[in-house]
């Protein structure tokens, strides 16, 4: 169980996403918390369902009734709980982002009802960039390794494993995700261009008269197309990924930071980020390429554990291939 939240002016006024209404918990959700709780199937990674009757001795009029708590609703029916709280610094996994303070753990359960809708990650989507604007802190999500639908969820939202231990008798997969990192929406595709024009525009004058691919490309199309991620800060979009899964290996399409964001580690975080995909899509290599002036990236690379397997052409570009085994 989560240790409660501190926040100001709790609750805010319910948030709503293109199809759901989270709200704080409410007398009238207790019927719907019993049932979610002793739902064997539901509750089948985290120990099996309650005794009802225990329960419901145990349940408050108002289930979960605390900061950083959302019941999420879907034309006025119940669909399930997004929660943030503080992990019990006694567990397993604790203090890996701050060790003098619990960390913040993100938890999610729904009814079998819901599944498949893709109700779940809209909600938690919905509940991080809360956690972002109020709180600003990094965010952390444990569950059973055995958890197919879990860990899905967790790569869709962006938590990159760190960790795996042994917890209530079962593997438990730990990651984390940062704040502002997010997966890109077509109306993300303007300010993702004008960070790859602030972010290669630098090197143009090295490759004479020549022009990065990513000043030209298609953003709206890199959206649709690609798996894109973008970070976010204070609103704006200050860097972005693009990674294609290919027969053999994670393709990293292009990653671009702004220059005024050099030096915070967003690069390395978004290169973090792109081998937990490459683990979620079951490959284990990622491969890339660079211009051979950009030796800046280069270096970064090869710091991260990349190697460089060839160099080559194509219409007049000379490119320096990479490729990391995980």
């Amino acid at each position: 169980m989560s240790a409660p939240l501190t926040v100001d002016d709790w609750p805010p006024p319910p948030i709503r996403t293109a199809r759901l209404v989270l709200r704080a918990p409410a007398a009238r959700d207790r019927a719907d918390f019993l049932d979610l709780g002793t739902d064997d199937e539901v509750n089948r990674h985290l120990g099996g369902g309650r005794d009802r009757a225990t329960l419901d001795a145990e349940l408050p009029a108002v289930p979960a009734d605390r900061p950083g708590q959302f019941v999420v609703e879907h034309d006025g029916a119940f669909v399930g709980w997004v929660g943030l709280g503080r992990r019990d610094p006694a567990r397993p996994g604790a203090g890996h982002v701050d060790e003098h303070r619990p960390d913040l753990e993100l938890s999610y359960v729904t009814p079998q009802s819901a599944w498949g809708h893709g109700y779940a990650t809209e909600a938690a989507t919905r509940v991080l960039a809360w956690a972002d604007a109020v709180l600003g802190e990094p965010v952390v999500l444990c569950t059973q390794s055995s958890n197919a639908r879990s860990l899905a969820l967790a790569g869709r939202l962006g938590f990159i494993e760190v960790a795996r231990f042994e917890e209530f008798g079962a593997e438990q997969w730990f990651g984390v995700r940062h704040p502002g990192v997010r997966r890109a929406t077509p109306a993300d595709a303007t300010q993702m261009a004008q960070v790859a024009v602030a972010a290669y525009s630098p090197y143009l004058e090295r490759m004479d008269g020549a022009r990065p691919g990513p000043l030209d490309a298609d953003y709206a199309a890199a959206v649709t197309d690609t798996e894109a991620w973008v970070v976010e800060r204070d609103g704006e979009v200050v860097a972005f990924l693009l990674l294609v899964a290919e027969d053999d290996a994670l393709l990293l399409d292009n990653v671009a930071v702004l220059p005024s964001h050099h030096g915070t580690g967003i690069g390395r975080a978004l290169l973090t980020l792109a081998e937990g995909r490459a683990r979620a899509h079951e490959l284990d290599r990622i491969r890339l390429f660079t211009h051979v002036t950009m030796v800046e990236n280069q270096r970064l690379y090869e710091r991260l554990g990349y190697v460089e397997t060839h160099r080559g052409g194509e219409g007049g570009l000379v490119r320096v291939f990479y490729e990391k085994v995980l």
